[in-house]
Order: structure tokens, then C-alpha cells, then sequence
């Protein structure tokens, strides 16, 4: 029974429904148990929305946000996917020159900075939801436009615009399905989500093996750019993050999304989760829903700052390294001969991110999530110094799939623990500014790539595994740990919002008549401050 109002001395609504009460249970015998608060915090609303969805569990919505967020990363990684092939049929069709060819990932990558920054600050004000919705038909168009260009630079300009524009896919889908998961689930879900870079590229690229000799690289353009049209249609059916409407203070709906989950998982809502247990914050003056025009100071504080930094040196170090990806193709190409080592390359990097999944699914229900990330990048550091084992195609391909695989587990993790750690008013903020860190090493590492290449695989290898010691190195300065635990928000310590005992506000008894006697419940991970 969702907030019974009938005790068991006829106690009406209109007796306690002004009072600082919180209402945690009750039936229809007993009456509602009611619990006081000397002064109601959101925090205690964000984290009754935590033990709601713990309650409701995993189920239909959720599965249908997993796929979701699967389908968006499949269309955007897509788009990357192809630009090491791309590379070759610019060069056969323009003969441009390696060099000239840097400007296509540079524009892209600068298009993302923006978008990054600027759809992370949309989503945390206006919701997730508009954001992507947004995102995804501009997205669409662009794509389409790129297609025709009779250029590299003209290409490269319309993909400017698209890195900009597709930059809140990835963003916002992460974001929607880490707040709609009970977190005892939430690293398996966010790991599945890694499948969709692997299948991406794996059919991109077998995709491209058969249209581009017999249609061209300008319909399999065509092609990719259709596959949004699905994505944009499926997004109508999905409902906004309910823990953005408690942030912004919209109770109602935040009470009105938890119901469409649990009704979708064949549930109901709890008992505790309704306007009247939210304190009725939307009226009351202490209530200070967050000020999203403030996410930027916020995020500037030295409890962030400690996070961000480090953070923002591992992405973009990871990435930098990442870069020498995009050019591998391409120089085995010219390192073994044969017309088809880069469709067989981009290939095995493919099957490489998929196997790297099926590990990660694996290990992030078992292990803390520093761990593996620091795991993941020794493993790839050591097998991109194994590029230089000689000119047999079998070890270099081995190299290539393990090294690549490593830097899936290490990325994916790195996509579930950064909006764990900031609180939700700048939660999309904070994974917005490391991501245009890391379009920064896009813009930067193809022009380095394209330099050391010409010198030999061996420095080519050196250089890049350099990078991913230091992304190592940089993790070495978070200290936070994220496995199984509630989601951080602002207002309480950081040691209690990760784990620990529950304890709850009380205050003495307030004097009015007949009112229930207050019963304490240890109702689990609802707040500690």
C-alpha cells in the first residue's frame, strides 16, 4: 500500500500531512510508520530513490535502456570505425598524403571537445532525454551530408559538425542507464555495453569489405547515417532519468518514472517511494533543488578537483595512446604487403574488443574497478611494445588483438567508474569534460602517429606505449572505489556515500495530538551523512 494516511487512532491526512515526517512503511492495520527529520535534505530523497530501485530490482526497462544504450554506441562508434579505412580510399581516390589525411580526425575530434562540453552541461540542465533526442537527428543529417563531399577538407568539415553534434550520444546513454540500475548490477549492465564497440567495428568493417569495392565509400557513408533513424525512433519510448526530476525537484514526475519502471519490471512501486514520503519538497523552503547554471563552480571545488584531474590525465593519456589505432591498418599495410592486411587488421580489432568484454562482464562483478582498469592498462602497454616481435603476420596479429582488447576493458571501465564518482547535478558535466580531454589526444595524436610512422613500427610502438604508462600512472592517484556502492551525490561525505553503516535523522518527538508513535527502521542504504 503506497502511504497509508489511517492509523490506528483515525489520525487523518490533514493531522500529519504538514509535519517534518518521513512515511517508511505501514499497512492498513497498523497505520503509516512515520520517522521525523528536523530538516528534510535531497539527499534523503536520492537515496529513497536508491533503495526503490533496489527493490524493483532489474528487469524489462532496464533491458530495454541496455539495449538502447548499445544501439546509440553501435551508430556512433560506427562512424569511427570507419576512418582507418577511409584513409586508404582517400588515399586511392585523391592521393592525399598521410599527413593531409590527419585533418579528418583532428576536425572530428574537434567537433566532440565542444559538444562534449556543451551537451554535458545541456543534459545536467535541461535532462538526458532532450539532450538525446537532439544528438541523435542532427547526428543523422550530417551524416548524410558527408557522404557528398568532393574533398578531404570539405569531408573533414562535415565531420567537424557531426563530432559536435554526436558528442551527447555516448554521454547520455551512459548516463540514463548508470541512474535507472540498482548498483549491484550497474557494473555488469555498463560492461554489456562494451559488446557494441566490438560489433561496431566488426560489422563496419566487414560492411566495408563488400560495399566499398563494389558501391564506394559514399554509400557505405549513406548506410551508416540510416542506421540513427532506429535509435531516434526508440528513444520516444524511454522515460527521463527519474534521479534527474528528484535533482531538479520534481517530485511528481521522479515518483511517475519509478512506477513506469516497476511497472515495466512487473513490480510495484514501494510502499516508501511515493510525494508524500518526498517531504513535499516542491513547496517547502528548504528545499534547494539543485542550481544547474552553478555546475561548473561545482565542479570546481577541491572535493571534485581531487577526482577530475587525475581523471582528466588517464583519459587523455588512454586515448592519445588509443590514437595509434586509427593509422595500424594502414601501416601494416605497409609494413606486410598485401591488398587485404588493413581490411584484416581493423578485423581483428574487432574480434579483439568483443573478447575484451566477454572478460570484463566477467571480472567487474568480482573485482574493484581500479584494479581492473590498472590491469587493463598494463596488458596493453606490454602487447604494444610486442608490435616490434618481427614480420610474421601471425605474432603481429596476436600482439594487435590482445593489445587492442587490453584498451576495451580500460576505456569501458573508465566509462562506468567516472559518473559514478560526481554527484548527479554534475554528474554528465564531469564525464563531458574528460571526454573533451580525450578529443583533445584525437586531434593531437593522428599528426603524431602520421610522424613517427615514417621513422619505423619500432618507435611507433615505443611512443604510444609511453602514453599508456602514464595513463597507469595517473590512476595511481585515485583512491575512491566504486564497486557495489550507491551512486556519490553532493551533501554527504564521501567515506559514507560509498558504504558504510545507515544511520537516520531523528530529532525528539514533536507535540501533536494523537499522533503516531515514531518508529525507527534501519530501511538500508538510504542515507548517511
Amino acid at each position: 500500500m503506497a502511504c497509508s494516511t489511517e492509523t490506528g487512532t483515525k489520525e487523518s491526512e490533514e493531522e500529519w500531512r504538514g509535519q517534518d515526517v518521513i512515511v517508511i512503511g505501514g499497512d492498513d492495520e497498523t497505520g503509516p510508520l512515520l520517522e521525523h527529520s528536523s530538516k528534510p535534505t535531497q539527499i534523503e530523497n536520492l537515496r529513497l530513490l536508491d533503495k526503490a530501485l533496489e527493490e524493483i530490482g532489474t528487469g524489462k526497462y532496464q533491458k530495454k535502456l541496455l539495449l538502447l544504450a548499445m544501439f546509440s554506441i553501435f551508430v556512433d562508434v560506427s562512424e569511427r570505425a570507419l576512418t582507418s579505412l577511409l584513409y586508404v580510399e582517400f588515399n586511392k581516390e585523391w592521393h592525399v598524403p598521410p599527413r593531409k589525411m590527419a585533418i579528418v580526425g583532428s576536425l572530428s575530434a574537434v567537433g566532440t571537445m565542444g559538444g562534449s562540453l556543451f551537451f554535458g552541461w545541456f543534459s545536467d540542465r535541461y535532462g538526458r532525454t532532450t539532450a538525446f533526442r537532439f544528438t541523435l537527428i542532427s547526428s543523422t543529417l550530417i551524416g548524410l551530408l558527408s557522404s557528398f563531399a568532393p574533398s578531404v577538407m570539405l569531408y573533414a568539415l562535415t565531420r567537424l559538425f557531426l563530432g559536435f553534434m554526436s558528442a551527447g550520444n555516448i554521454l547520455v546513454c551512459s548516463a540514463l542507464l548508470i541512474e535507472s540500475v540498482p548498483s549491484s548490477e550497474r557494473g555488469r549492465y555498463v560492461a554489456i555495453t562494451g559488446f557494441s564497440w566490438g560489433i561496431a567495428h566488426f560489422v563496419m568493417d566487414a560492411l566495408a569489405w563488400i560495399v566499398f569495392p563494389l558501391a564506394g565509400w559514399r554509400w557505405m557513408m549513406r548506410i551508416t547515417a540510416m542506421v540513427f533513424i532506429p535509435v531516434v525512433l526508440f528513444v520516444k519510448f524511454v522515460e527521463e532519468s527519474p534521479r534527474f526530476h528528484v535533482e531538479k525537484g520534481d517530485l511528481v514526475s521522479a515518483v511517475s518514472t519509478v512506477k513506469i519502471i516497476a511497472s515495466s519490471n512487473g513490480k510495484q512501486c514501494p510502499d516508501f517511494f511515493c510525494e508524500d514520503n518526498l517531504y513535499r519538497h516542491s513547496k517547502k523552503p528548504d528545499y534547494a533543488p539543485a542550481k544547474s547554471c552553478t555546475s561548473c563552480n561545482m565542479l570546481c571545488t577541491r572535493r571534485h578537483l581531487v577526482l577530475i584531474l587525475p581523471l582528466v590525465l588517464v583519459w587523455f593519456c588512454n586515448q592519445f595512446g588509443m590514437g595509434a589505432y586509427g593509422f595500424l591498418p594502414f601501416e601494416l599495410k605497409k609494413y606486410l604487403g598485401g591488398d587485404q592486411i588493413h581490411f584484416i587488421t581493423a578485423l581483428v580489432m574487432s574480434a579483439s574488443g568483443i573478447f575484451g568484454t566477454f572478460v570484463n562482464i566477467y571480472f567487474v562483478q568480482r573485482l574493484p574497478r581500479l584494479m581492473i582498469l590498472r590491469v587493463g592498462l598494463v596488458a596493453t602497454t606490454l602487447f604494444t611494445l610486442c608490435l616490434n616481435i618481427g614480420k610474421h603476420p601471425l605474432p603481429l596479429f596476436a600482439a594487435v588483438f590482445l593489445m587492442h582488447a587490453g584498451s576495451c576493458i580500460s576505456t569501458s571501465i573508465l566509462y562506468l567508474y567516472t559518473p559514478e564518482v560526481f554527484p548527479t547535478s554534475i554528474r554528465i558535466t564531469a564525464l563531458g569534460v574528460c571526454l573533451t580531454f580525450t578529443r583533445a589526444a584525437d586531434i593531437t595524436s593522428p599528426f603524431v602517429v602520421a610522424a613517427v610512422a615514417e621513422v619505423s613500427l619500432f618507435w611507433y610502438s615505443i611512443v604510444f606505449a609511453s602514453f599508456f604508462v602514464l595513463a597507469l600512472i595517473g590512476t595511481l592517484f585515485l583512491r575512491l572505489e566504486t564497486f557495489n556502492k550507491l551512486l556519490f551525490e553532493d551533501g554527504e561525505d564521501t567515506i559514507g556515500a560509498q558504504g558504510g553503516q545507515v544511520k537516520s535523522y531523528k530529532t525528539p518527538k514533536p507535540e501533536v495530538e494523537n499522533r503516531k508513535e515514531i518508529v525507527e527502521e534501519d530501511y538500508g542504504d538510504i542515507c548517511e551523512l
